[in-house]
């Protein structure tokens, strides 16, 4: 008896990906990647800006204290009980300083880095308001829009 050699090549089934397919993926992978890209930017800014909110709320407690004892808001850090004159000691990785402007409201300014993006060498401002009980305050953070020497209010922290 002789043997019958079959060759198995045609009926073997073909694995993998064809080209169109390996196309529309990578497509579809870059258009992900065109919008999670920049919001992974802007958040990451917007991260490196919440120093403020750390570095404010030490200024916060010695300035309601302030307001309690004293019935106003304080014109500069020099009134404020317990907290340093020098605005550059109000300061962090990202914040230039922080300090209390005439009105009452509290300033502060990012440092001129790379990090930062848009939001480098730009003001943001905390500002105070008294509930109708008189003893709440209030605080909002505050920015100018199409100005530039204000952080854009997508950057601003929370309070």
């Amino acid at each position: 008896m002789g043997s019958i050699i079959r060759n198995n090549r045609g009926n073997r089934k073909q694995s993998g990906f064809t080209l169109i397919e390996l196309v529309i993926t990578v497509t579809i992978l870059g258009i992900l990647a065109s919008f999670a890209i920049p919001a992974y930017k802007d958040h990451t800014i917007k991260s490196r800006v919440s120093e403020a909110s750390s570095i404010f709320n030490q200024v916060k407690a010695a300035y309601t204290i302030h307001y309690g004892l004293n019935g106003r808001f304080p014109n500069s850090l020099s009134q404020v009980e317990h907290l340093s004159n020098n605005q550059n000691d109000h300061a962090g990785d990202y914040i230039q300083w922080m300090r209390i402007q005439n009105n009452g409201r509290v300033r502060a300014r990012t440092r001129n880095i790379p990090e930062l993006g848009v939001a480098a060498d730009k003001i943001m401002e905390f500002r105070p308001s008294v509930a109708s009980d008189n003893s709440t305050i209030r605080w909002t953070v505050f920015s100018r829009e199409n100005n530039s020497n204000w952080i854009p209010p997508k950057f601003l922290p929370a309070l």
